[in-house]
This record gives C-alpha cells, sequence and structure tokens, in this order.
C-alpha cells in the first residue's frame, strides 16, 4: 500500500482548528442564544490559550474585550445549563478514547480562597495546600485509557457551615433543592451517572476518603464493577505498615489465584515499600473462599 505524502497530512494548526470546531458545534445546542455561543466559544478558547493566568480580566483580554464584563455575563447570568454541557463533554470524551479496560479516578482538589463569599469555602484541609487553608473543595471523575485522559465530571464539596445556614446560601445562589451530601456521596453520584451515561472502564482508584464509605463500595458491588479503593486500617480490624489497606473487587470474570497463594503471588510482585493488607470485598472472598 502507498504511503501518503508527508504534504497530504493535515498541518497541526488546521487539525487543531477542525478538533476546536467541532468541539464548538457539538456544545452549541447547550445555548440557546447565539450571542452566548460566541461567548461559549471564546471562553473555550481563552482556556485553552498559552495564558499564564485564566481569570475574567486575562480571557476577555484575550478575546479582545476591553473589560472582563462579557465573561462575567457568561458565567454567572447568561442562560445555559451546565449538566448539559457535562453531558456533551462526557460523550465526546466517550468517542474519542473510550476504553472498557480503562480506569475511573476519584479525587479532590482545594481551591485558595479570600474571604467568605465563594460557595463552600470555609477553613478545611486541602490537599493541593498540604494544610488546612480557606478554600473550596472539589470531588472529580477522571477517566484514563491508553487512548488519553481527561476530566469528566465535577461536583463541588457544600460543608454543613453552609447547608446549615439557608441565608449564606440564598445569598449566593445556592439552588433550594442542594443539601449536604459528603465526598463519597458526590463521588458516587458521579459514577452512577458516568457509568449510566455508557462510559465503561475496566476499574474503578480512589483513596480512602472513599474506599472507607461502605455504600459507594456496595452500590460498585451491586454493579458488578471492578474497583481498587484504599481503606484506613481500622476497616480491616487488623494491624497494618504504614502504606494502610485496599479494598478491592476483581474485574470479572479474571480473578486472581485464591487463597494464601493468592497472597504471595501479589507480594512477590510489590516492591517491600508498598505492601500493606490488601482486603478484597466480601462477595469476592466468599465466591473464591480465601480471607483476608
Amino acid at each position: 500500500m502507498k504511503q501518503q505524502e508527508p504534504s497530504s497530512f493535515p498541518a497541526a494548526e488546521a487539525l487543531w482548528t477542525a478538533q476546536f470546531k467541532d468541539v464548538c458545534g457539538r456544545t452549541g445546542r447547550c445555548f440557546r442564544r447565539s450571542e452566548t455561543r460566541n461567548r461559549a466559544r471564546a471562553y473555550f478558547q481563552g482556556l485553552l490559550s498559552p495564558l499564564e493566568r485564566k481569570n475574567g480580566w486575562q480571557l476577555a483580554e484575550e478575546a479582545g474585550e476591553r473589560t472582563p464584563y462579557s465573561i462575567q455575563y457568561f458565567l454567572d447570568r447568561a442562560a445555559w445549563d451546565a449538566e448539559e454541557v457535562r453531558d456533551v463533554l462526557r460523550e465526546y470524551i466517550n468517542e474519542k478514547i473510550g476504553d472498557a479496560n480503562g480506569m475511573f479516578v476519584l479525587d479532590e482538589t482545594g481551591f485558595l480562597k479570600k474571604g467568605k463569599k465563594s460557595v463552600g469555602v470555609q477553613r478545611q484541609y486541602s490537599g493541593t495546600a498540604g494544610r488546612i487553608e480557606n478554600c473550596q473543595i472539589g470531588v472529580f471523575l477522571t477517566y484514563t485509557t491508553q487512548r488519553g485522559h481527561a476530566l469528566l465530571d465535577r461536583e463541588l464539596y457544600l460543608p454543613k457551615s453552609w447547608t446549615s445556614d439557608p441565608q449564606r446560601c440564598r445569598e449566593a445562589d445556592v439552588p433550594e433543592e442542594v443539601h449536604f451530601a459528603t465526598k463519597p456521596e458526590l463521588a458516587a453520584r458521579m459514577l452512577w451517572r458516568t457509568l449510566d451515561g455508557g462510559v465503561k472502564a475496566l476499574w474503578v482508584l480512589g483513596d480512602s476518603v472513599y474506599g472507607s464509605h461502605r455504600p459507594l463500595r456496595a452500590g460498585l458491588e451491586a454493579r458488578s464493577q471492578a474497583y481498587a479503593l484504599a481503606v484506613a486500617c481500622k476497616e480491616s480490624g487488623s494491624r497494618c505498615k504504614a502504606h494502610g489497606s485496599a479494598s478491592i473487587r476483581w474485574p470479572e470474570p479474571s480473578r486472581p489465584p485464591t487463597g494464601s497463594d493468592s497472597r504471595r503471588a501479589l507480594a512477590a510482585k510489590a516492591p517491600a515499600s508498598s505492601i500493606g493488607r490488601v482486603s478484597r470485598s466480601p462477595g469476592q472472598r466468599k465466591r473464591d473462599g480465601s480471607v483476608g
């Protein structure tokens, strides 16, 4: 078969432009007015630009605006549905990099803030800063496959200091139907709608914030979804090394060897510094007759 001449391949700029137009076309249905669609396009382009900081002023300047008012209006007052945009994004990601052997990864991150007006802000631990800071916390679901990785979904964690203060919530335009939910509960919402949306993955991964939440693990078990989630040492009722424990449900039909042979095989492959207590899900232990 004759190879294409190098000159016949599209230039990087042309390829980028075509893909950008594709994304704008897909999301266009989420914005009812042409003005809003144009602002969305300018906003997307600003986010993809090499700007070091991407606040309202910088994004407006990148779009050729003299003030940030158009960007602020787009984000704060224009009529469009962020959940609908998220669903379009999920469809796009599944089409471009979807792979049943991929992985969902749950994690949260902190956004440092000053003042008390930003929704969900309070003094709380931020993994980003590595200490307690005045910040917002977002819970995120990411997707990684051999074809790439991308952000799939997000939820803002709203602490009880907010949900127990209706007046504060009203002033910040928090919808009345929003109530307190833990980070694992927010993670479960994202996972269920992603799986219901047709995105597939071999594993769900997360740290002990999520692994220690039994309803989340039970929900994954009910869906026969494999997972490897860290849990606190106290979960297993036994002492373990510094690296803690993991609750694992193996993919079907692939299962590891059972019993003590299984643990020896896993331990032989793992670095000595990383070995802790590995705990498979109760359903898996019952099926293969192994313990621990």
